[in-house]
């Protein structure tokens, strides 16, 4: 079993290359950036569970365009007949146009399966502007707003508020506005990063969603890193069942090329 997990997790180490959460973008991000993280548990007893999760980075910036890419996959089996709970993904790509000055435009897409939430496969693509409130090495802070198409295919028909029962595709349109930032805590050594979306279909008052993902991270040296991570998805409108919140904490080693 060791063995097992070691492999899978030494795979994804030095295979997988994308992940990134936080839109910022200084002068120090003038070469690409790829960032590695990687957690796994193990826990026995009234519910045996194993988790590995694997976030990975990319940035790059110039003077006329930016890029932000990330990708988390879970993977996970609870009891002892390994049921697989988890074997999820998250892929997002943000491309911003002049990204040095105070506004500038962007292009989002995110992807995602998730089987808990009962999503077999949705993906996103938002038009909007950002704006730069502080910028600097030490701290970043930016407004966004975006509309957003969402196509979501669920794997049951059967949700939480009624008059959505019936189909298995959505395609809704949505506006999204947003925070996004970085602070330096404790010079050189810790940093925080954090966003907070807040996503609102246009016609339809009772389907909205948030997205919160913090991160903490203690530098040990110019490569590896400490790191802790906080994400909550709230989405109102979701399969029967299923709750509309999932929180995850996950903490580990994080490595920057």
């Amino acid at each position: 079993m060791k063995k097992k997990w070691l492999l899978v997790l030494t795979v994804f180490l030095f295979l997988q290359k994308i992940n990134g959460q936080v839109i910022h973008i200084n002068d120090l991000d003038s070469d690409w950036h790829f960032k590695v993280s990687a957690t796994g548990s193990y826990s026995d007893g009234n519910l045996p569970r194993s988790l590995l999760t694997n976030r990975l980075k990319l940035t790059k910036v110039n003077d006329l365009f930016g890029l932000i890419s990330n990708f988390t996959y879970q993977y996970g089996t609870a009891t002892s007949k390994k049921i697989i709970v988890y074997n999820d993904f998250r892929f997002e790509n943000t491309l911003l146009l002049k990204p040095k000055n105070s506004f500038c435009p962007f292009v989002r897409t995110f992807s995602e399966k998730n089987i808990i939430r009962k999503i077999k496969f949705r993906h996103e693509i938002a038009l909007g502007i950002l704006r730069k409130i502080v910028s600097s090495k030490e701290q970043g802070i930016n407004i966004l707003v975006a509309g957003v198409n969402q196509q979501t295919n669920y794997n049951t028909n059967s949700f939480n508020i009624i008059e959505y029962n019936g189909s298995e595709n959505k395609n809704t349109w949505k506006a999204m506005a947003g925070v996004s930032g970085m602070n330096s805590i404790v010079k050189n050594k810790l940093q925080a990063e954090y966003r907070f979306y807040w996503m609102q279909a246009f016609d339809e008052p009772k389907n909205y969603a948030y997205f919160i993902d913090v991160s903490l991270e203690f530098m040990l040296n110019n490569h590896f890193k400490l790191q802790a991570n906080y994400v909550k998805t709230y989405e109102n409108l979701e399969p029967i069942g299923v709750l509309p919140y999932e929180i995850q904490l996950t903490y580990g080693l994080s490595v920057t090329f």
